[in-house]
């Protein structure tokens, strides 16, 4: 079943690099994997569904790898599985596009739908919204300095930090990964760095090298 549900979303990745969605049938996606119909319909109700639970896997696979969980004691993050804190790691993201760069490189870069990429930015939005909620309590119980967010209103910093962590991830992949993975991660470093000395709570984006 797992190796199935693998070689058809391989198989829709395939496809959507190439065709429009309109242009893909059950019949292109179940031969372009080698599976029957009949082992299709085991498992989707048709090819919205496939198309719609395929990408919401994809999804969800790729922040479960890259959310680290921590608290922030004596000016420092301490990881930790129960940590209260999600933060996301910049290593662990960058390494686990480039293991699935071709998916990647499809979903936000030729997918001709904006859908992949709208979700993308909204489950990063909820994290940092819930990063900076997190912080400002930590403001009323701590001294918190660390985690002021008053130089710049919320959704703004918001905004510009998913928009940009996502552009680079774009502008990556559309440049054939010239780049490793390990000196992404350290060239975003050094941006956030800068972004930190003046808005701290970009805190949210980790590396952990």
């Amino acid at each position: 079943m797992v190796k199935t549900r693998k070689n058809l979303k391989n198989a829709l990745i395939e496809l959507l690099g190439e065709h429009k969605i309109s242009e893909i049938s059950i019949q292109k996606i179940t031969d372009t994997a080698h599976v029957t119909r009949g082992t299709f319909y085991l498992h989707y109700e048709d090819k919205n569904d496939f198309i719609s639970r395929t990408l919401a896997e994809i999804m969800t696979g790729f922040f479960d790898a890259v959310i680290v969980r921590a608290d922030y004691v004596n000016d420092k993050w301490q990881y930790g599985e129960n940590g209260n804190f999600r933060l996301f790691s910049i290593n662990k993201a960058f390494d686990y596009i480039e293991e699935n760069a071709k998916t990647f490189d499809v979903l936000l870069n030729k997918y001709e739908n904006d859908d992949f990429r709208a979700e993308f930015e909204s489950k990063l939005s909820k994290l940092l919204t819930e990063f900076f909620d997190q912080s400002k309590t930590m403001l009323n119980s701590t001294d918190g300095s660390k985690f002021s967010t008053d130089a710049l209103s919320d959704d703004i910093l918001i905004a510009y930090l998913v928009s940009a962590h996502i552009g680079i991830i774009q502008l990556w992949l559309q440049g054939g990964m010239k780049y490793t993975a390990r000196y992404m991660t350290k060239s975003v470093d050094q941006i956030n760095d800068a972004i930190e000395a003046q808005f701290p709570v970009s805190g949210f984006f980790v590396s952990q090298l």
